[in-house]
């Protein structure tokens, strides 16, 4: 009786303990957050209450089961006492690292863990490798053992042989069944309580976002977001994708294809375009950066057509590859790249490659790494060049090779084509310009072991130039079409649901069909494909929610995406999608800069142009499953 009555004290000073010990560390670092992130004084209280609120779940569910497998260790015939402080001392270490873990995330997201961090778990050799090579990891742990260490001695001191006043059965079960129905309860996007979203996600636990973005990865936009009559959404996504001089096909799979007819001699040009991580509108002098970290580029963006208004539809360079190779707006669930393969889903190097053109990807990472390599053998593409390609690279990393290997391999790979009398297609992805930050030494003035982003940034601009300055010794300059366009920005801040300022991107087009100079169109990545086909005065069936960038169209868009959102942006307003249809409306104030407002009839005639676009995007993709 003695041993069951000091069990059942056990369990509910066990939960207790752990559940406290949680919720305190979770207090404080919700509380540095919001210093971190400057959130006004006013949202603080919110934020915290309800932050605690959401802390209960799983503290009530991991301190059950921490209580659970303590009980074993407690009760154990052998090493008791050295059991129960190992496994307090893992535990904490454990909780600990977590909240570490979690900043640099926020740090570099303005998020709690969302799809992201589940995007990155598929791939662990790239991110746990980036992470060591890019934090001080030693120092960090170090610092978890420091801290850690008081915590276990504290909890075998006070509660190994101390126990609660009064005994509780099945309290630990109690509290697990607890938890889980607030779990259930509480809404898994968390509170709504300002339209602040750096606020709301700091209100959130970090752990049940991650399980919430887990098991939202790949739901059904039908049932989870804004719809409408399907005769109304195509009826609005044809007036959204139409172009002067195209013709709807007709398609029942394809609504939104159109016939372009051209007139005139075709141009069999060649067509490179350098997809940039990370390489956004704010590091860029020609498009107002300062100071500049892109010499070279806005050196020889004189001799090109350089677009100033343009949008990244995502910030994952998945998203950037289906913009600039699918022409199609990012479904809220996952990339075009890492889904499951649509038979209805038609790409710029599938119709290049109809037309003759040999089409090469080179990637200076590994092909597996985001389904890249499958991806573009699916999809149009000849030859995949990835890292195992490059025999003796002058430098890498975990995510792959310099830029100045990938650019000096695309250059030779494009003599070879060039020489074979085929007009070529390539797209050459970029890696440097990620972390860790580091480089060749020797190339900028710029030292790489301060492993900063803007040095990086300036590495891949020179890298770049370096490209060009040899390109244009070679015969096949001429008769190429050069585009460099970033992926997406550099980071993600700003507290709007979908932060656009920070997807400000470059967009340069070097053609000997184009005169110099500067554009001021909105665009964004998905309109690349369809740019390419106008500057090739190709006719052909488009499939391409975006549209040319060189044509007169007054009806400019751009579709974007961020975590479990998607958004429709004109440059007056912007319509956010969310998940579970809380939708948001924002006027726009300046460029890229906006403000949350109340629906008005044009906010909600815009909400149906937004809801058609992807509702269309959804269908094609998901008939052809």
């Amino acid at each position: 009786m003695f041993k069951i009555k000091k069990l059942r004290e056990f369990n509910k000073a066990g939960v207790f303990f752990f559940a406290l010990t949680y919720i305190s560390l979770s207090l404080i670092f919700r509380i540095y957050l919001l210093i971190f992130s400057s959130r006004p004084p006013l949202l603080w209280a919110p934020s915290v209450l309800l932050g605690i609120l959401s802390d209960l779940c799983p503290a009530m569910i991991f301190s059950s089961l921490a209580v659970f497998f303590s009980q074993r260790l407690f009760f154990s015939r052998f090493l008791r006492r050295k059991s129960f402080l190992m496994f307090s001392f893992i535990v904490f270490f454990s909780l600990i690292f977590l909240f570490f873990t979690e900043y640099f995330f926020f740090e570099e997201f303005n998020s709690r863990f969302n799809s992201v961090a589940v995007d990155y778990l598929i791939y662990p050799t790239e991110v746990f490798v980036n992470i060591w090579e890019s934090y001080n990891v030693l120092a960090i742990v170090f610092v978890c053992l420091f801290l850690a260490i008081p915590f276990a001695l504290l909890s075998l001191k006070f509660f190994y042989n101390k126990f609660a006043s009064y005994p509780v059965k099945g309290f630990p079960l109690f509290s697990f069944i607890a938890g889980l129905i607030l779990l259930l309860i509480l809404p898994f996007e968390g509170f709504s309580f300002t339209h602040d979203r750096i606020a709301r996600e700091i209100s959130k636990n970090g752990i049940v976002s991650f399980f919430y973005s887990a098991y939202s990865h790949n739901l059904d936009y039908d049932v989870f977001y804004t719809t409408i009559p399907k005769d109304e959404a195509i009826k609005l996504v044809r007036e959204a994708v139409l172009s002067k001089g195209e013709t709807f096909t007709d398609n029942p799979l394809y609504p939104i294809e159109r016939t372009v007819s051209v007139n005139g001699k075709s141009a069999r040009l060649n067509v490179m375009i350098f997809l940039m991580e990370s390489f956004g509108s704010e590091f860029i002098g020609a498009l107002g950066a300062n100071p500049s970290y892109t010499p070279r580029f806005d050196s020889f963006s004189k001799k090109g057509l350089l677009f100033d208004n343009i949008y990244a539809i995502g910030n994952r360079t998945v998203r950037g590859l289906e913009g600039v190779l699918a022409g199609f707006p990012p479904l809220p669930t996952e990339s075009l790249v890492k889904m499951k393969f649509s038979s209805n889903i038609k790409t710029l190097p599938q119709i290049l490659k109809e037309k003759g053109y040999q089409n090469y990807f080179v990637y200076g990472g590994r092909g597996i790494f985001d389904n890249m390599k499958p991806f573009a053998m699916r999809y149009g593409f000849d030859y995949f060049i990835e890292q195992k390609d490059f025999k003796s690279p002058s430098f890498k990393t975990i995510w792959g090779v310099a830029d100045e290997d990938i650019f000096n391999m695309s250059l030779e790979k494009a003599k070879e084509a060039y020489s074979s009398g085929k007009p070529f297609f390539f797209l050459t992805l970029s890696v440097s310009n990620h972390k860790p930050y580091t480089y060749p030494t020797g190339r900028i003035p710029e030292d790489p072991s301060k492993k900063k982003r803007q040095y990086a940034v300036k590495y891949t601009d020179w890298a770049l130039g370096e490209f060009f300055s040899k390109a244009e010794k070679e015969p096949f300059y001429r008769n190429t079409i050069f585009i460099v366009i970033a992926d997406h920005g550099a980071r993600v801040y700003g507290s709007q649901e979908i932060p656009i300022k920070s997807y400000e991107i470059p967009l340069l087009i070097i053609s000997p069909t184009l005169k110099p100079g500067r554009n001021h169109v909105l665009g964004s990545s998905a309109d690349v494909p369809g740019t390419i086909m106008s500057l090739l005065n190709q006719s052909y069936k488009n499939p391409f929610f975006g549209k040319s960038l060189l044509n007169t169209s007054k009806n400019r868009w751009v579709p974007l995406n961020h975590n479990r959102s998607v958004g429709y942006y004109d440059g007056d307003s912007m319509i956010v999608l969310g998940l579970n249809r809380n939708n948001a409306y924002y006027k726009v104030t300046e460029k890229s800069k906006l403000i949350r407002i109340d629906p008005a009839k044009k906010e909600y005639d815009k909400e149906k142009k937004a809801v058609s676009i992807f509702q269309t995007a959804w269908g094609i993709y998901k008939n052809g499953l």
